[in-house]
């Protein structure tokens, strides 16, 4: 229960404080106080959950290679991939002016993409291993991702649809073997622990995706979010903070991909 409590303290904490410092200002007190609060949380819990014979997280578990890459890699994905739907659905809306459901057609080719290349991902990974799938789809997501760099506030559907397919046809060739690679690299007795901490770590870099680019893509704005459809200068902002959060998202991945490269076996190793 305190584990839970800590973890849920310190992930609010820090995204409270990356998304308040761009309008409260890095300085604020109440900003400060939010990052020493997550700090003090997250050093706590690790520091509670090695002292436990029945962790509700077996921290180290961290220091498997190819069980930290795969959760960094899936930290990344869903870091950018939220951040490009959450954000791009807004430039489609407050940019260009379309409406909810042309901005949601429009950022339609990510999951679809997703959708049709996430079985196929399983059946390659189970041919090949995980270690190549998940690093070809790292590298094409970021690519993709770094690719939408060239759109402008006028920018037309042709332009970016099939980054936004290739942005999702990376998230789902990489995504199975991340769950394989963090799953195969334990005791089988702590399969399932590892599985909910790959998961947990994905639904942490939603948080941060959101928090993050939400605070580079609004900073032009003193990190509020404008309201309604945008004039020429708002927009250009909006867009030069989108290319800033789009740099971020496209370099984490490349990272991840790096560490992916350096960390996975190329064949499965036998229970750690």
């Amino acid at each position: 229960m305190l584990g839970a409590v800590l973890t849920t303290l310190g992930i609010g904490s820090l995204a409270f404080a990356l998304i308040e410092a761009q309008d409260r200002g890095w300085g604020s007190a109440l900003v400060v106080g939010a990052l020493v609060v997550a700090v003090v949380a997250l050093t706590v819990f690790v520091l509670y959950e090695l002292r436990r014979d029945d962790p509700l997280v077996d921290v180290r578990l961290f220091r498997i290679p190819a069980f930290t890459a795969a959760n960094v890699a899936g930290l990344a994905v869903f870091f950018a991939f939220i951040g490009a739907i959450v954000y791009f659905s807004a430039y489609f809306q407050d940019v260009q002016g379309r409406s909810a459901v042309d901005a949601g057609l429009r950022v339609l080719p990510i999951g679809v993409a997703l959708a049709l290349t996430a079985p196929v991902s399983g059946r390659l990974t189970g041919r090949i291993g995980a270690r190549t799938p998940m690093l070809v789809g790292l590298l094409i997501c970021a690519a993709a991702t770094l690719g939408l760099l060239r759109l402008q506030p006028d920018s037309g559907l042709g332009a970016e649809w099939w980054d936004f397919a290739l942005v999702g046809l990376g998230a789902g060739l990489a995504l199975t073997p991340m769950t394989a690679t963090a799953v195969g690299a334990v005791r089988p007795e702590r399969a399932g622990m590892a599985s909910a901490v790959h998961n947990s770590m994905r639904q942490l870099g939603q948080v941060l995706g959101v928090a993050v680019l939400g605070a580079l893509v609004y900073a032009g704005f003193g990190g509020s979010a404008p309201v309604g459809r945008l004039g020429p200068a708002a927009a250009r902002t909006y867009v030069d903070g989108l290319h800033d959060a789009l740099w971020v998202s496209g370099l984490a991945l490349l990272a991840a991909a790096a560490l992916v490269a350096v960390l996975v076996p190329r064949h499965r190793q036998s229970d750690n």
